[in-house]
């Protein structure tokens, strides 16, 4: 299957799934096309167990295993994901909270940067390597 045909595709279901969510689950459109994205993927899994003769899972596989995904998120979905978002921001709002927004942005960062880090620490000496707090903060 060429790009063309992927894109194309891939239009269709996100497509398909918000009409669904629409008529269905009334959720915002993003949570309602994840929703269904992973039931989709759900059923494929299972139809793929149930009905072993049709590989439905080789077309996904193909084209996962041709892109380099890091560079295809970082460089293109990372851009429009944040782009999206932004759009639905009420800057009003977002002003009327600045201070609760810039507080518990900066203590949620530390947080994770300190969870991730201790996590990092205590796992790495388990693999053999010992690694400084220092470094593991800057992982």
């Amino acid at each position: 299957m060429d790009t063309i045909s992927l894109i194309a595709l891939l239009l269709v279901l996100a497509a398909a799934f918000s009409i669904l969510n629409h008529h269905t689950l009334r959720v915002p459109v993003t949570i309602g096309v994840l929703i269904f994205s992973l039931l989709t993927s759900l059923l494929v899994m299972v139809l793929n167990l149930l009905i072993p003769a049709y590989d439905l899972q080789a077309l996904p596989r193909s084209v996962l295993g041709v892109i380099n995904l890091p560079a295809a998120l970082l460089n293109g979905a990372l851009s429009l994901l944040l782009f999206a978002g932004a759009m639905q921001v009420d800057v009003g709002h977002l002003r009327a909270k600045l201070m609760s927004v810039t507080a518990l942005s900066i203590l949620g960062t530390v947080l994770a940067v300190a969870f991730l880090a201790g996590a990092a620490w205590s796992v790495f000496p388990l693999l053999g390597h010992a690694v400084p707090f220092t470094w593991c903060i800057v992982l």
